[in-house]
């Protein structure tokens, strides 16, 4: 959904990025206290050493969205409808992920409930049931759009989850993405999108700074749930369904992998064979095991032994290609090309 404004006012959109930003940059070590207070820790097993680290640090990205969705509404009341029902999904994904935190829930169970995260969008109708396809063009999906947009929730959600396993991991390529969303929504001047990737890119940012190699906070399923609820409200809202797709190439083809090689969704506790070891030099290196999960760190590392921070920042190399691939595809659907 596009929102007709005359004048986009870049200070207007600063302030926004920059209210999400300092919100997590604020609470964050809050959070970090009271988990830590509460012993609600896990242990980094990527690290030689026993270092016990907060969960669910994924609340500060919530409230960083929260207040910066508040502060959007403030300047473009005209989007009130698509604001709401953005930060409404974000609320629903975070919660279901913090419950997740606190008991497990059924790897069966999760994805059905997540896709409830969608339902703000489909009873406000803010969405609009025409889906732009490469070569094909407008397709009307009236009966079949809502039933996509659950779907799109269960599924984006899932594959951020997947990929949040090392430092810095989940903020850093989800950033990226979420980058390529406000490229190309500058590019078309859809401010929806502008608005909602600005919101977003603001506290992802904000969170890195204490998710980042040696990670301070983990973000727990609270984050990574809450993330790819906005990812993909932001893809609903702004209509860029399939740039978004495509800038996900990398958490697609993780979440793939390790669904067909262990033959259906499972929880990671559920997982005896692990793919990844920790050698004792601190590097990461893939284990004999034949019935590990493939994963993406795991055909990363296939050639040699990599620390941690170094596989991340192979994910993200990834991402930005297909980030890059993303904005072509755009651009050349622009054109008329596709």
């Amino acid at each position: 959904m596009e929102v007709e404004i005359n004048i986009i006012n870049t200070l207007e959109f600063a302030l926004i990025f920059v209210a999400s930003l300092i919100t997590v940059l604020l609470i964050e070590p809050k959070i970090i206290e009271f988990m830590k207070k509460k012993q609600h820790t896990g242990r980094d097993v990527h690290k030689l050493e026993k270092v016990e680290v907060a969960e669910s640090g994924g609340l500060g990205i919530i409230l960083g969205i929260a207040v910066g969705t508040v502060v959007g509404v403030l300047f473009f009341p005209s989007s009130f409808l698509p604001l709401v029902s953005f930060v409404l999904s974000i609320l629903i994904g975070g919660i279901i992920g913090y419950l997740d935190d606190l008991k497990p829930l059924s790897a069966k169970v999760k994805p059905i409930l997540i896709a409830g995260a969608g339902l703000p969008i489909i009873l406000l109708q803010t969405y609009v049931p025409y889906l732009r396809l490469p070569f094909v063009g407008y397709a009307r999906l009236f009966i079949v759009y809502p039933l996509l947009i659950l779907l799109g929730f269960s599924v984006a959600s899932n594959a951020v989850n997947m990929l949040d396993i090392y430092n810095g991991s989940m903020p850093l390529t989800t950033s990226i993405v979420t980058g390529t969303l406000l490229i190309v929504s500058l590019i078309s001047r859809n401010v929806i999108g502008i608005l909602l990737t600005l919101i977003t890119l603001g506290a992802l940012l904000g969170y890195y700074k204490y998710n980042k190699y040696p990670a301070k906070v983990f973000s727990g399923d609270t984050g990574s749930l809450a993330v790819g609820s906005a990812i993909t409200a932001i893809a609903v809202l702004a209509r860029l369904e399939i740039i978004a797709v495509i800038a996900m190439i990398p958490f697609i083809i993780n979440s793939y992998e390790i669904i067909a090689s262990v033959g259906g969704l499972k929880e990671r506790r559920e997982m005896k064979n692990r793919p990844i070891r920790l050698r004792e030099d601190g590097r990461l290196e893939v284990t004999e095991y034949k019935k590990a999960p493939v994963t993406l760190a795991r055909l990363v590392l296939v050639k040699e032994p990599l620390h941690e921070h170094e596989v991340v920042n192979i994910f993200g190399i990834l991402t930005v290609f297909s980030g890059l691939l993303a904005i072509i595809t755009f651009i050349l659907m622009s054109m008329g090309i596709f």
